[in-house]
């Protein structure tokens, strides 16, 4: 126990030692979550895919969103496992743009030529994560669902962290989702007051989205307060879109790049 406690410590300290800058990057180019992602200043909006990884407290960052724009969850898949006390390699999540709207006529949607790339893309990022092998416990799906058929609401599955929230939300006990969670799911109802309107748990059922207040940082990452321990990495497709470009058009260009992908 005290050495997995050393262990946690000196992963903090590693990651509190960086130096995280900003990193412009092309459409089509894959990061990882050392790196924010900035929001292309010629995007009306753009399509994202991400394997968050369950080990990794960072998650996936996308900085210069704008007070107004919308980002909007459009699915997340796998299992994860949550298990205490059992110190785990740390591996980093991987990310990127698949498809953008342009602010001209020609700069839309993703380029037939790069399907294969990108789908090649995601495969080789994906080898590096950590697999969810089914041997570990709390095992928790991307919603927080649990294998009883319950949902958990101390740790396990997505939070979407906005701008307003000025970082991302750990899974301390001041941020457990109310005892309903449980038995009724991620309802937005049940977020801690304090959190209300700058973070939410993506649910079917419940909100899939949310509008920046504020200019700042996105932090999307699996809901834990020690990362060292877990197993496994959630696929997450989502779109960002400038406020005053959500459209119905501009929706449709940007789900039709997931579609796309997966015919691939």
């Amino acid at each position: 126990m005290q050495e997995f406690e050393q262990q946690v410590e000196q992963q903090k300290e590693q990651y509190q030692a960086r130096l995280l800058e900003p990193y412009e990057i092309d459409v089509h180019e894959f990061v990882s979550s050392n790196y924010p992602l900035v929001f292309p200043e010629y995007a009306k909006g753009i399509s994202l895919w991400a394997k968050v990884s369950a080990t990794d407290h960072f998650g996936v960052r996308i900085s210069n969103v704008k007070a107004g724009d919308i980002v909007r969850i459009v699915s997340v898949s796998g299992l994860c496992s949550f298990s205490d006390k059992s110190f785990v390699a740390h591996f980093l999540s991987v990310f990127g743009i698949i498809g953008y709207v342009g602010t001209t006529a020609d700069a839309a949607g993703l380029a037939p030529s790069a399907v294969g790339t990108i789908a090649q893309t995601i495969e080789n990022g994906s080898k590096a994560l950590k697999p969810y092998k089914g041997k570990r416990g709390k095992i928790r799906t991307g919603y927080g669902e649990t294998m009883t058929g319950s949902y958990a609401r101390k740790e396990g599955g997505i939070v979407v962290c906005m701008p307003q929230a000025a970082g991302a939300i750990y899974a301390t006990r001041r941020n457990y989702l109310r005892r309903e969670a449980e038995r009724n799911g991620r309802l937005h109802e049940y977020v801690p007051a304090w959190n209300q309107g700058k973070c939410f748990f993506p649910y079917p059922d419940g909100v899939m989205e949310m509008t920046a207040s504020d200019d700042g940082t996105v932090h999307i990452l699996t809901f834990d307060r020690d990362h060292m321990d877990n197993e496994g990495a959630y696929e997450v497709e989502f779109t960002v879109i400038r406020g005053a470009e959500d459209t119905y058009e501009v929706q449709d260009a940007l789900r039709s790049c997931f579609a796309e992908l997966h015919t691939s």
